[in-house]
């Protein structure tokens, strides 16, 4: 476990290096689509998160690509499975305490919806209202969350996929 986590600092302090540029767009972007979702529509909110897991995996991914940082671990003792664990376990965990954040703020801007001027749920709404319902037992909120959580387990898959694509890849292990 220590290796593991030890790996994981060694994947942030590479990150951290060179990509400032890249980390800054993410982080601009990200930011863009919360103040969105505080301003304006909450729905916004997912938006950041699939900026966010998308973005992740290149930015951790990068410094070892265009730095030949990958050379560091052949210094550090350590097996190919231990780095591949690391590396999804590190982008696995920053990307879900983001998207429990959003979350959170996701649901506290849906408190206070009405605040709000002409909004896409506000139109949702009043269609469900109007067909009274779109189907028995299905309840709007329930559907609006059930939508992030899939859109979460969706970019989890992308950002699993650009792992794999990743490993399968590089050679330098």
């Amino acid at each position: 476990m220590k290796k593991i986590i030890d790996l994981m600092r060694v994947d942030l302090i590479s990150a951290k290096g060179k990509n400032k540029g890249k980390f800054l767009v993410m982080l601009i972007l990200t930011l863009m689509f919360v103040v969105m979702g505080l301003l304006s529509e909450a729905i916004f909110m997912v938006f950041s998160i699939v900026v966010i897991g998308v973005m992740l995996v290149p930015l951790i991914t990068m410094a070892e690509k265009t730095h030949n940082a990958g050379k560091i671990f052949t210094v550090i003792p350590t097996d190919r499975k231990s780095i591949v664990i690391s590396r999804f376990a590190l982008t696995t965990g920053i990307y879900t305490a983001f998207s429990a954040i959003v979350y959170i703020l996701y649901l506290i801007m849906e408190k206070f919806g009405n605040l709000h001027g002409i909004t896409i749920s506000k139109d949702v709404s009043n269609l469900y209202e109007a067909s009274e319902g779109f189907g028995k037992g299905i309840q709007l909120k329930a559907l609006e969350n059930s939508m992030f959580w899939l859109i979460f387990a969706v970019v989890l898959m992308v950002m699993a996929g650009q792992h794999r694509r990743y490993f399968r890849a590089s050679l330098n292990y």
